[in-house]
């Protein structure tokens, strides 16, 4: 096994850097593994460019009027149209990636999971391979969706009560400056723990054929046996994202203090940093389950 030999036949689990170590090794040495995300990139991007047209003819017959009644017709011209992109970009690429993205990631994980057995997997048999998972892989998708929007969900609702707090000293002026002040460190870590809390469940569908529920099980489990391992390598790969998304989270400061056009690049930016990022985790998530069962038996 090619990622397996690559780290240490001991009867302790392997460091979470040794792991990255591995998948780095892997994808460089096949990048055809990138192919899936390729087209993941170009549907986004694409998206993404019907999107900043919209407001101009002939896309703004359709869009104009829809945005007009949704936002106000400011948000039709320059450079209000850039504030709202973000918005429009977000959901767009939210329902994007349940159907189509979460489904090439798959496709990924398939073909690294044939080149980690010495087996050769083109994108077309992968694709194909994948097909049948394809109800289950969506479902997993919205599950994680879910626990991301929920606790968002959430602490969006502290933060509007901690907000109103008028209290300046005492402790609940403490509680309203520990709320407001670990707003994005708390939605990272949040989301770090929710992605390796779910990250074999899409593996063991696409590779174990198994549905949604038994994957479920069997990767919750998975999780839990080796809980920090997991959590480590998913910590370690996402913090080389978090420029990015303290840009994308701050996008209409930066655009502000500087020029409308930047939320276009900042977004460009996220697509390819965020597509990457999955296809890391999920490599490493790969890596570590098939270390796992073979060094099981």
């Amino acid at each position: 096994m090619i990622l397996s030999s690559a780290m240490p036949k001991s009867p302790v689990a392997p460091k979470p850097i040794s792991i990255l170590k591995s998948v780095l090794t892997l994808l460089t040495r096949y990048p055809i593994i990138f192919y899936p995300l390729v087209i993941s990139i170009f549907l986004q991007l694409l998206v993404l460019e019907i999107l900043f047209f919209a407001p101009r003819p002939p896309l703004s017959v359709f869009f104009g009027p829809l945005i007009s009644r949704i936002w106000g017709q400011a948000y039709v011209h320059y450079p209000y149209n850039f504030y709202l992109l973000p918005k429009l970009f977000y959901y767009a690429q939210s329902l994007l990636d349940l159907l189509v993205g979460s489904f090439l990631l798959a496709v990924s994980i398939r073909i690294i999971g044939a080149y980690n057995n010495n087996e050769r997997m083109k994108p077309k048999k992968a694709l194909k391979d994948c097909l049948p998972s394809y109800l289950h892989v969506f479902l997993a998708a919205c599950l994680s969706y879910a626990f991301f929007f929920g606790f968002a969900k959430l602490y969006h609702r502290l933060y509007i009560w901690a907000a109103a707090i008028q209290a300046p000293g005492g402790i609940h002026g403490t509680i309203k400056k520990i709320v407001m002040a670990s707003e994005i460190p708390v939605q990272f870590l949040a989301g770090v723990f929710i992605t390796a809390l779910f990250v074999y469940v899409v593996p063991i569908i696409v590779l174990e054929k198994k549905k949604i529920f038994g994957a479920l099980w069997q990767g919750l489990k998975m999780f839990f046996r080796s809980f920090w391992v997991t959590l480590f390598f998913v910590l370690i790969a996402t913090v080389f994202y978090l420029p990015v998304l303290i840009a994308r989270d701050r996008i209409d400061l930066i655009t502000s203090s500087m020029f409308p056009e930047m939320e276009l690049i900042v977004l460009v930016l996220s697509v390819i940093c965020a597509t990457l990022l999955d296809c890391v985790i999920s490599a490493a998530a790969v890596t570590y389950y098939l270390y796992s069962k073979e060094s099981s038996k």
